[in-house]
């Protein structure tokens, strides 16, 4: 028979059927629609698709793995929206009749970073006043391999020094993550005079230099201390010495 509804009435002998109503369907294939990396905390839906004449809503066998660990049965062209709060890869197979369809869904977060980040101040970075660039890890630390744009562009470089704020933004496998990032950019000088900080057993006043100097941006008098201390070193290392006997 061709697909199409057909009404049966069965009769034998004295007995006869009441009208049943049967099916003949043909199936043209079983989809199984989902992203492959959604947000932690996002909820996504997963969408299962039977293309068959005529359209019947059959029952769809349906296995989660990973994630969550469950069968059921849902009908055909049905959407499940589902979200988790951890790390996870979700295996999907749905199944009917002699048709299969499988997909995977990662859960996952994309983590944005600033390259040339030399260290932290209260938290926030410290970056050179140099181009930069950004990457993004899974929460398993491994990158993401997608270019991360800083203010739109691949690379960045800070006009000026002390506090700014800049905008990381991705976009893999569909997925678009953006944060902005407060950041303190910084000179060379930095590196000197932490170690002279260092060398004098973190004096309290040039403590508050440098980090006056991160603050605000103006690293005039730390640049000072640190050239006066160098050619005080450097005179200290190069002037004679005598031995004798008095």
């Amino acid at each position: 028979m061709m697909p199409s509804m057909y009404v049966v009435d069965v009769e034998f002998g004295a007995w006869s059927s009441s009208n049943i109503t049967v099916a003949s369907v043909e199936l043209y294939g079983l989809n199984v629609q989902a992203r492959p990396l959604v947000i932690i905390g996002h909820a996504e839906a997963i969408n299962i698709t039977l293309n068959d004449y005529p359209p019947m809503g059959l029952p769809i066998n349906l296995t989660l793995q990973g994630c969550i660990n469950e069968t059921m049965v849902v009908t055909a062209n049905a959407s499940l929206s589902l979200g988790f709060s951890k790390e996870c890869a979700l295996f999907i197979n749905a199944s009917t009749y002699t048709l299969t369809s499988e997909a995977v869904s990662y859960w996952d977060y994309l983590n944005l970073w600033v390259n040339n980040t030399v260290g932290y101040y209260n938290g926030y970075p410290l970056i050179l006043n140099e181009t930069i660039t950004a990457y993004a890890t899974f929460l398993n630390g491994s990158k993401v391999p997608a270019v991360v744009l800083i203010n739109g562009s691949a690379a960045f470089t800070p006009q000026a020094l002390g506090p700014i704020t800049i905008t990381l933004s991705v976009n893999y496998l569909g997925i678009a993550n953006e944060s902005s990032l407060r950041v303190y950019v910084i000179p060379p000088t930095y590196f000197e005079a932490e170690d002279i900080l260092k060398e004098l057993g973190n004096p309290q006043f040039l403590n508050a230099t440098i980090s006056n100097a991160i603050i605000n941006g103006n690293w005039g008098l730390v640049n000072e201390i640190v050239n006066e201390y160098q050619e005080s070193s450097s005179l200290t290392t190069h002037s004679p010495s005598y031995r004798g006997t008095y």
